[in-house]
C-alpha cells in the first residue's frame, strides 16, 4: 500500500497478460479514467467492484494499487456505491478513508448516500456527509456542497429518482437529519420554497376547522329547522364547509394517485438495482447478501387520518339531512300557548328527533378530530413541530403497549 499512487492514477505492469480489449503498455503512470475507457464496455466492472460489493477489505486494499477507486461499472456505480448497496459497513469506511468520491451518481440518478441510507448505515452516511461540509477557521467561513442532495434528472430510462433527504424520511433516520449538511439544505429549501407553501396550507386548514366549528355551535337546538332569512347565514356556512371538504378530498385523491405512481416507478427502479447486483453474486461467491430494497411509504398515517375525518364529516352531513327531513312542525314552530314550549336545554333535548340527537352527538365527537387534524399543518413550523412529533411518538407507543397488554390479559379474563 505504501507504493499506491494518489487517487485517480495507477501503475500498470508490462508483464501483465493482455486481454482481447486491452493493449499491452509499458510500465508508466496513466490516468485511471483513461484505463477504464481502454478496457472497453465489457471490462468496465473491475475486481475492485466485486471486492467492494462483497466486503472483502483485503482485496480492496490490493485492488486500489492498480484500479481507480472511483471507476464506474456498466450501471454507473462506483465501488463505494456497491459496498453501500450490499450493506458492507467496513468496506464503505475503508473506501471513504481512501478518498472515494461521494458526489457522483449512477445512471439512475442514485448517489452513494441513498444506498447508505436505505441500508440504514447512519455512521457511514454521516462520514460521507462530512465531505460536503468544509470549515475555514482562519476566515470563519463554512462551505456546503448541496447539489448532490438534490434529485437526479429524470429521463425515459429513469422516470423516477430519489433525493437523499427523501431516503432519510422514508427510513425514519431522524439522527441523520441533525447533520449540518442536511440542516443547511432544509434551511435553504424552507426559506426559498416551503415556507410560503406551509403558510398557505395552514390558512386553508384553519378555514376548514373554523367553518365546521361555527356549524357545530351556531344553533344548538332544533338544528333540522330552517327559517328564512334568519337561517341564511347557516346555509351559507354549510355550503362553504362542504365545498371546502370536497376540495380537500379531491386534493387527497390526487395525492393518493401520485403516491401510487411514485410507488410503481420506485418499484421498477429497485428491480433494476437488484438485477444489476445479481451479476456480482453470480461471478463471485457472495459472503453476505443482505441488501433489500423496499418501496417508500408515500402515503403516510396522516393521509389515512384525513380520510377518517372526511368519513366522520360525511356522517355529520347525512344525519343532518335526515334530521331536516323528519323535523316536526311542532319542533320548528311551537305555539306560544302550548305547554310543550321549551324552557331549558333539557326540554329541547327531549323533544329532538332521534336523527337530531345522533347528529348532535356525532358532531361533538367529530369536531375533536377536526381540530387534531390542524396539527398536520402546524408540524412544519419550528416552534410547534417538535412538540407534535413527540405527541405522535408517545401516542404510537401507548397504542403499542395497550395492544400488548390486551394480548396478555384478554385470554385470562373471565
Amino acid at each position: 500500500m505504501g507504493n499506491r499512487l494518489p487517487t485517480g492514477t495507477c501503475k500498470r505492469s508490462g508483464n501483465k497478460p493482455t486481454t482481447e480489449n486491452e493493449t499491452q503498455l509499458p510500465d508508466e503512470e496513466i490516468d485511471a479514467a483513461d484505463l477504464v475507457t481502454r478496457r472497453g464496455p465489457e471490462s468496465e466492472t473491475t475486481q475492485l467492484h466485486y471486492a467492494a460489493f462483497n466486503g472483502d477489505c483485503d482485496e480492496i486494499k490490493r485492488s486500489l494499487a492498480t484500479e481507480n477507486i472511483d471507476g464506474k461499472d456498466a450501471d454507473g456505480r462506483t465501488p463505494l456505491m456497491l459496498a453501500a448497496l450490499n450493506k458492507q459497513n467496513k468496506a464503505c469506511m475503508l473506501l471513504l478513508r481512501e478518498g472515494a468520491q461521494v458526489t457522483v451518481t449512477d445512471k439512475h440518478g442514485e448517489s452513494c448516500f441513498i444506498f447508505m441510507l436505505d441500508a440504514k448505515m447512519t455512521n457511514v452516511a454521516s462520514l460521507a456527509l462530512d465531505r460536503l461540509h468544509e470549515k475555514d477557521s482562519l476566515e470563519g467561513k463554512q462551505t456546503y456542497d448541496l447539489k448532490i442532495l438534490e434529485k437526479g434528472e429524470t429521463n425515459a430510462e429513469t422516470p423516477y429518482t430519489r433525493s437523499p433527504l427523501q431516503a432519510v424520511v422514508d427510513n425514519t433516520l431522524l439522527e441523520v437529519i441533525d447533520h449540518p449538511v442536511f440542516r443547511k439544505s432544509i434551511e435553504i429549501k424552507w426559506q426559498k420554497f416551503a415556507r410560503w407553501a406551509a403558510k398557505k396550507d395552514l390558512l386553508w386548514n384553519l378555514l376548514f376547522v373554523v367553518l365546521w366549528s361555527m356549524l357545530a355551535v351556531v344553533k344548538p337546538h332544533a338544528r333540522g329547522c330552517y327559517e328564512f332569512p334568519l337561517d341564511l347565514l347557516r346555509v351559507l356556512l354549510w355550503v362553504m364547509a362542504i365545498l371546502c371538504t370536497i376540495w380537500f378530498i379531491v386534493q387527497e385523491y390526487r395525492e393518493y394517485k401520485e403516491s401510487r405512481k411514485k410507488r410503481k416507478n420506485l418499484t421498477e427502479l429497485l428491480k433494476c438495482i437488484r438485477k444489476s447486483a445479481e451479476k456480482y453474486e453470480e461471478k463471485v461467491e457472495c459472503k453476505r447478501n443482505s441488501w433489500e430494497g423496499r418501496p417508500s411509504n408515500f402515503y403516510g398515517y396522516w393521509n389515512y387520518y384525513d380520510w377518517f375525518v372526511y368519513f366522520l364529516l360525511t356522517v355529520v352531513v347525512l344525519t343532518h339531512l335526515i334530521d331536516i327531513g323528519i323535523a316536526s312542525n311542532e319542533l320548528c314552530h311551537p305555539r306560544s300557548n302550548d305547554t310543550t314550549q321549551y324552557e331549558d336545554d333539557a326540554d329541547h333535548w327531549e323533544n329532538e328527533s332521534l336523527a337530531g340527537k345522533i347528529h348532535l352527538g356525532w358532531f361533538a365527537f367529530t369536531i375533536i378530530f377536526v381540530w387534531f387534524r390542524l396539527y398536520k399543518s402546524i408540524r412544519a413550523f419550528t416552534h410547534l413541530g417538535p412538540f407534535i412529533l413527540v405527541v405522535y411518538i408517545v401516542l404510537g407507543d401507548v397504542g403499542k403497549f395497550l395492544i400488548l397488554a390486551l394480548m396478555f390479559y384478554l385470554p385470562f379474563s373471565k
